[in-house]
């Protein structure tokens, strides 16, 4: 088994970042084992599934090949020892990250743990708070495929109309779900195309 280092990258829509590619001791990674597994935590609602679903299917078309495959709802939660084998998509728990989650920035919050070895992003938890977005979903599908694309390496950008953008689900655009940029999905083939 390879050895994990727990890091540092704690993003959050709104998070914290600044762009192309998220660094792990200052070298851009990827993830390990694309395609990965996604699984919905059973905490999820099931009102939200199809939006998840959407998110990182939206992903895959952008970069031109299966990147991640639905492993669909699961019998655990994001905080579970069952979901390392997984990108795990579940319901932020305040109280759990409290110290993590910057106050005003309780939307979603994606973790990750890098492999020692070669700093790729070997497990990812992907934590979102439905009750923030309402009944907007094309709102909460913006935030979810923004919080795929640390999934699959982007920091924040400083460029306003960019999915990466801080603040991906501000009323910045008239498109909903928003897209990622061309220079995003540029960068992301890039990354992804070995």
């Amino acid at each position: 088994m390879k050895s994990l280092l727990i890091a540092l990258v704690v993003t959050s829509a709104s998070c914290a970042h600044s762009y192309f590619g998220v660094t792990n001791q200052g070298a851009t990674t990827r993830l390990c084992n694309a395609p990965e597994l996604v699984a919905i935590g059973n905490d999820v609602p099931a009102a939200y599934h199809k939006a998840i679903v959407n998110s990182f299917k939206y992903w895959n078309e952008a970069i031109g090949k299966q990147v991640f495959f639905d492993a669909g709802k699961v019998n655990f939660n994001a905080y579970s020892d069952d979901a390392a084998g997984f990108v795990i998509v579940g319901v932020l728990n305040k109280e759990a990250d409290e110290e993590t989650v910057r106050p005003g920035h309780n939307k979603a919050v994606t973790f990750f743990k890098y492999r020692k070895d070669d700093g790729c992003i070997a497990q990812v938890k992907v934590l979102i708070n439905p009750k923030t977005f309402g009944n907007d979903l094309d709102k909460f599908e913006t935030t979810v495929r923004h919080e795929f694309g640390h999934v699959l390496g982007f920091q924040h950008s400083a460029v306003f109309t960019d999915l990466m953008f801080d603040a991906p689900s501000s009323e910045s655009t008239t498109q909903n779900p928003r897209d990622a940029s061309d220079d995003e999905v540029q960068a992301v083939r890039e990354l992804y195309k070995h």
